[in-house]
């Protein structure tokens, strides 16, 4: 009889301190669900007042844009003047910049549709064969050591795949770096003006915001958190 009582009373311990656990872990959870529903909603209405106040820069004009006179080589040994002249150019013509992009992809994929269509499927495919066979997660480590034929098979025939669509992938790449280079190559050689110079002084003083404003100082504060 003092068995049974004992017994009894360590389940009837035990049964209240699962029920303690887990009313800890739930009210745990609860709180952990809270704070982070308040970090979210902090950090999306920090950016939403950061983005409030972005204006979208002006269409500079077409003889300004494309003054063959105000363009001359770059100093290629001073660093500085090149990297300060390509980030001031990006700010003034970003607007002219993005559809200068646009009108090069375009035409590109005028030229050739079918290429532009089929490139990114099959970079797509592609890579995602490699990933695949080069993955760290348990299934895909098992299946390397369980079965590697299937891996070399679907490594080779990723580079298969890779050259039979060679053609089709280099012309989605061109269309995608043609512009960056096309928009590189204006910047760095596009002389500044007074206009030019005047308006970054106003951005990097904050009194207005562009987009390209936000990218390049989050560009520097990658390269700052790398460094």
């Amino acid at each position: 009889m003092a068995d049974n009582n004992s017994s009894d009373d360590a389940s009837k311990t035990t049964r209240q301190a699962l029920n303690e656990f887990f009313s800890d872990f739930k009210k745990n959870t609860m709180k952990l669900k809270s704070n982070a529903k308040s970090v979210n909603e902090t950090v999306i209405s920090e950016q939403a007042a950061e983005l409030e106040g972005v204006r979208i820069a002006p269409i500079r004009p077409i003889n300004d844009f494309f003054d063959t006179s105000r363009f001359s080589a770059p100093v290629l040994n001073d660093a500085g003047r090149v990297g300060n002249r390509l980030k001031h150019n990006l700010l003034y013509y970003q607007t002219n910049y993005f559809i200068l992009a646009l009108v090069i992809f375009f035409v590109i994929g005028a030229v050739d549709p079918r290429s532009m269509l089929i490139g990114p499927v099959s970079l797509g495919i592609a890579v995602g064969a490699f990933v695949t066979a080069a993955s760290s997660r348990p299934q895909s480590r098992r299946l390397r050591y369980e079965y590697p034929w299937v891996c070399v098979i679907i490594i080779l025939g990723g580079c298969y795949f890779l050259m039979y669509m060679f053609g089709q992938i280099l012309v989605f790449l061109l269309g995608i770096f043609l512009p960056l280079l096309a928009i590189i190559v204006h910047a760095v050689i596009r002389t500044r003006n007074i206009k030019n110079k005047l308006n970054n002084k106003i951005e990097w003083l904050g009194l207005k915001r562009t987009p390209m404003g936000f990218v390049l100082d989050y560009l520097e504060q990658t390269t700052d958190m790398a460094s």
